[in-house]
């Protein structure tokens, strides 16, 4: 199966994990694997959208706590979160609208990401706590 070569994360905190994210293939899914160390192995799998483009990684003082986000451009299954272990936490969101573009901020605190309109998470707790309406349309 091809695959496309999406993140390489690298912190003093976390080890070195490489995210090799599905191509479309015509299925709605597809499996991600995540590489690790060095030399690299493999260190889990995951299931994530076909059209997966990016992963976030938010780190944390216990590598146990770090969280990833995987962005799908679709606005089905649009964002998935996975603990350190690589395993969704809850259910992947859909946005309805597509995913332009995704960031999380400077401190980790919050994760943005634009889909229609701006829709801000709080990354304590997964939670969205504001959507913010954009308008770039032709003044």
């Amino acid at each position: 199966m091809a695959m496309a070569l999406c993140a390489m994360l690298s912190s003093r905190l976390l080890a070195n994990n490489l995210f090799v994210l599905p191509t479309f293939s015509g299925n709605a899914t597809g499996t991600a694997t995540v590489y690790s160390g060095n030399p690299l192995a493999s260190a889990g799998n995951f299931t994530t959208a076909s059209d997966a483009y990016l992963v976030l990684a938010k780190p944390a003082l216990n590598a146990a706590d770090t969280k990833y986000y995987v962005i799908s451009r679709s606005g089905s299954n649009s964002l998935i979160i996975l603990n350190s272990a690589f395993t969704p936490i809850g259910t992947a969101i859909s946005f309805g609208q597509n995913v332009t573009a995704a960031a999380l901020t400077p401190d980790g605190a919050k994760l943005l990401v634009v889909a229609g309109n701006l829709r801000i998470y709080n990354t304590s707790t997964d939670t969205e706590i504001q959507t913010q309406f954009l308008d770039v349309g032709l003044n």
